[in-house]
């Protein structure tokens, strides 16, 4: 049951998190998940496993604190089978801990990731999968309550493990008990109380075996949901033989049109407050799936970052999109995007929140952090000093927050760092020279290039390249490059994240290429990063670049912010380069 206002919150929360605040004090130990340096978990579906190239490797390695992999065990060449990808991220950061994503209770027949591939022989067993009420079998749900399927889905999971060379397991859609969700299961459950009670049995005896089949390597699950009364502190009972648990839906759920403060951050928040010491959770703020502006989607970014660090401890992390996939399959954002917000530093927390005036506070070394709920009124803060915005903006004696607003205030005006920068490609440590149909040209006294050639279609994408993939709310807009064709046929697109007024897209692709007899299409085919395209794609709209001449080298200035009346440009995401394409520089300037 939802509740509808801040007013009514205080018993029903109270009565719903007693369970789960008593059983975090006693929860039993185990081994806490190691952290690389970075501060954001990152749990993603790459489409292509191509997409986890050396580029996203390194960036991976310097943002993140854990990385689950939703990825095929093998690739389209071996190159990006995923031994290769998990020992790619371990050599660009040791500490780097990557955990294999997969089911213990489920499968589901859609895709071609890890968790199919490690349960798909549920498919054959019938005596092996849970009956619907009419007693038929169900292929898509596991029958924990039998001693059968427990031990050859634990055999699987660590057979996958060890095949892979990861160090550990994410297991996603672990309910414990299904009195909500699953449907199906929910069903049994109002029908059958007692099935509710073994299946909670069941699952409590998996995750014990996978723990001790795992012995120390890290055990990560999903999830903590609160879809009904008493959710939260169900879930939490699997933390006994688990490491980590992540929220999946913290300030919505894509899927759902309402969400509140009171219902969908608040009972997270009390949970984090009491979380021990070697426990971890990983909170995921969620994005819509509908379409909003660059800034819609950046201000609600923020608006869960600071209600996350009203309760953030040692042990907790944040990160947020639209969706797990990369790159997303709707909304703005997808599982590698990274927004600047993250790497501001507010130093230790003073104290726990307080709620003054409708409004959620916590005092940082550095400054602090404000939160209107979405569900309540906004309200006016009172500051007793001057404070500074990320971008900043001085605000001094009072601060007003509308419903749905989170403000980052700091003592001291930051030093704004330029997000211009070079992407080298002149090195042997380019991410260019180690893509496939790629060769560093070294000619003595001449500037060093990258010659690149055309390859297979089950490698299209092999030639993109991230430009910025830290989001922030004042962009570089110009790209620079020095590129030469080898043949008419090659082409450069670029693609731009934009504000549509028709608010129908949030992608642009920018065509470079020799000049056309015929007019340039209006639309064609997505340009998805480091991934083929797929059928029945929708399309995207294709804007004419500056043309080029084929065999000569030709220096260009690309300028988002001039591309066209009908968008209103954001951020460079990607560049990719189609046949034969030869590659001195690539820049992003202000």
């Amino acid at each position: 049951m939802r509740v509808p206002s801040l007013g009514s919150l205080n018993l029903v929360t109270a009565l719903v998190l007693i369970g789960a605040l008593v059983f975090l004090s006693a929860c039993a130990e185990r081994g806490q998940l190691a952290q690389a340096p970075g501060n954001t978990p990152f749990w993603f579906e790459p489409r292509a496993n191509q997409q986890l190239d050396e580029q996203v490797a390194k960036l991976l390695a310097k943002e993140a604190a854990v990385v689950v992999l939703r990825a095929s065990l093998q690739g389209p060449i071996d190159h990006y089978d995923l031994p290769v990808l998990v020992n790619r991220l371990r050599q660009a950061e040791s500490s780097l801990p990557v955990l294999l994503y997969t089911w213990n209770s489920r499968y589901l027949a859609k895709g071609n990731r890890s968790g199919k591939e490690i349960m798909r022989w549920l498919a054959q067993e019938s005596t092996l999968q849970m009956t619907s009420l009419k007693g038929t079998p169900m292929p898509s749900f596991g029958d924990v309550m039998n001693p059968d399927y427990r031990r050859r889905t634990v055999e699987a999971i660590v057979k996958a493990l060890e095949q892979s060379g990861v160090d550990g397991i994410a297991v996603d859609l672990a309910v414990r008990t299904p009195r909500f969700r699953p449907k199906p299961l929910a069903e049994r459950c109002a029908a059958h109380p007692e099935f509710c009670e073994q299946y909670a049995q069941g699952m409590d005896t998996l995750f014990a075996s996978l723990d001790t089949a795992l012995g120390e390597r890290p055990l990560l699950y999903n999830g903590l949901w609160n879809f009904g009364e008493g959710m939260i502190d169900d879930q939490i009972e699997l933390l006994k033989h688990a490491d980590a648990a992540i929220v999946e839906y913290f300030g919505m759920n894509p899927r759902e049109k309402a969400h509140s403060f009171s219902q969908d951050i608040l009972p997270y928040l009390e949970v984090m407050q009491h979380l021990k010491a070697e426990k971890q959770l990983f909170v995921f703020g969620r994005g819509p799936w509908t379409y909003t502006n660059y800034q819609e989607d950046y201000l609600w970014q923020r608006y869960l970052y600071c209600a996350f660090l009203l309760a953030k401890q040692k042990n907790t992390l944040f990160k947020y999109h639209a969706s797990f996939q990369v790159p997303a399959h709707a909304g703005r954002s997808g599982g590698l995007d990274v927004y600047a917000d993250w790497r501001l530093d507010l130093g230790e927390p003073e104290g726990a929140y307080q709620l003054k005036k409708g409004l959620y506070i916590r005092k940082f070394e550095k400054g602090m952090v404000v939160v209107a709920p979405d569900d309540g009124e906004g309200g006016t803060l009172t500051l007793d000093a001057s404070f500074y915005t990320p971008e900043g903006k001085r605000v001094q004696r009072a601060i007003n927050l509308s419903p749905g607003e989170g403000q980052l205030l700091f003592k001291q005006r930051l030093n704004r760092k330029s997000a211009s920068h070079v992407i080298d490609v002149q090195s042997a440590d380019s991410p260019l020279s180690h893509w496939q149909g790629a060769q560093l040209i070294q000619d003595g006294e001449r500037v060093p290039y990258v010659r690149l050639s055309k390859v297979k279609k089950t490698l299209e994408g092999e030639h993109d390249l991230l430009l910025n993939p830290v989001r922030s709310l004042h962009m570089p807009a110009t790209v620079n490059l020095k590129i030469r064709l080898r043949e008419p046929g090659a082409r450069v697109l670029l693609i731009a994240e934009v504000d549509d007024p028709k608010r129908r897209t949030p992608w642009v692709v920018i065509e470079l290429a020799p000049p056309k007899k015929v007019r340039l299409k209006e639309k064609g085919n997505p340009v998805l990063f480091r991934t083929p395209t797929s059928e029945n794609a929708r399309f995207w709209p294709y804007l004419p670049g500056p043309p080029l001449t084929p065999g000569q080298w030709q220096e260009l200035k690309i300028e988002g912010n001039k591309l066209s009346s009908r968008f209103r440009f954001q951020r460079w995401s990607h560049i990719r380069f189609v046949g034969a394409v030869d590659v001195m520089s690539v820049s992003v300037s202000n």
